[in-house]
């Protein structure tokens, strides 16, 4: 009779793969014994489950085993279903082709299907019970497609996609569309080949550093507010018209490297301290009258 030993890891077998046997089993591993030929013992292991197959162990299944280098083992596969296991889960197995096959498991009254890949992979479970379906590909691309139709995905709760990269195309438009409680469309996003066009109550955009390159820009609102820390303007000519325009600022600087006009009206200059005016040339010019009133009036 063979030796037994018992250890939490595959110390012993590092790289092995190969056949184990089910001696119990959790919600994510399975303690597993291995016959070690050249030792002529019988070595037990906890071993991780791969997804889709927990719920299709069962003690005595003949199982594919992967021991890592470091000592991990895992079970990726099921090569011999116990001949008990039908009896006792209550379970009704049928083939398929090429090796694939599906399973009827009835546990407390109820009969959940599940149908499973030639390499023992679960891809597809239904459960009456709960009314849920679930679509599991372990290995391989999932592909839906029609040749000649159109493909609607329809849910009275949420829809989420959770992937690496999430690639949308569309040859005519991509469109996104939210709507109220009565069916009338709030805000979207339409995406065509030449434009984009956008339409919400509110626009809320957030970001540490944008850059945005726009060879013409326009901008048509009732009201523009703006709250910088430090803005800087590079522009070849600016024109502005306003209606009125007010200025508050604690110090202004201009400097002009050639000619600085002003065309007004009137013009008046108000100034609580000094006026300090410098040239090398000034000339006033008035053709009514020209009026300097002071308590002192200094020339020279």
């Amino acid at each position: 009779m063979n030796n037994v030993t018992h250890l939490r890891k595959a110390a012993v077998l590092p790289g092995y793969i190969g056949p184990g046997y089910v001696v119990s089993v959790e919600q994510e591993q399975a303690h597993v014994s291995v016959v070690e030929n050249e030792a002529g013992t019988t070595v037990e292991l906890d071993a991780r489950i791969v997804s889709g197959l927990s719920s299709t162990l069962h003690e005595g299944d003949e199982v594919l085993l992967n021991v890592s280098q470091n000592g991990t083992a895992y079970i990726t596969g099921v090569l011999a279903v116990a001949e008990n296991v039908q009896e006792t889960a209550g379970e009704e197995e049928f083939r398929i082709s090429s090796g694939a096959r599906g399973k009827l498991c009835r546990t407390n009254g109820e009969t959940v299907l599940q149908v499973f890949s030639p390499r023992n992979e679960l891809i597809f479970e239904y459960d009456p019970a709960t009314e849920n379906a679930r679509v599991l590909v372990e290995s391989g691309d999932l592909e839906i497609g029609t040749v000649d139709g159109d493909i609607r995905l329809s849910a009275g709760g949420d829809i989420q996609l959770d992937g690496n990269a999430v690639d949308l195309r569309g040859r005519r438009q991509v469109a996104l569309h939210v709507q109220d409680a009565l069916g009338h469309v709030r805000s979207w996003l339409n995406i065509d080949k030449r434009k984009i066009r956008s339409h919400s109550d509110a626009l809320d955009i957030r970001s540490r550093v944008a850059s945005l390159s726009i060879a013409r820009a326009v901008y048509e609102g009732k009201q523009f507010s703006a709250s910088v820390t430090r803005a800087r303007l590079t522009l070849g000519r600016l024109e502005t018209v306003a209606g009125t325009l007010v200025q508050k600022a604690k110090n202004v600087y201009h400097s002009v490297e050639q000619l600085s006009q002003l065309k007004a009206g009137r013009m008046r200059t108000l100034v609580s301290g000094s006026c300090y005016l410098k040239s090398e040339k000034v000339k006033f010019k008035a053709s009514d009258s020209f009026n300097i009133d002071g308590e002192r009036i200094n020339l020279g």
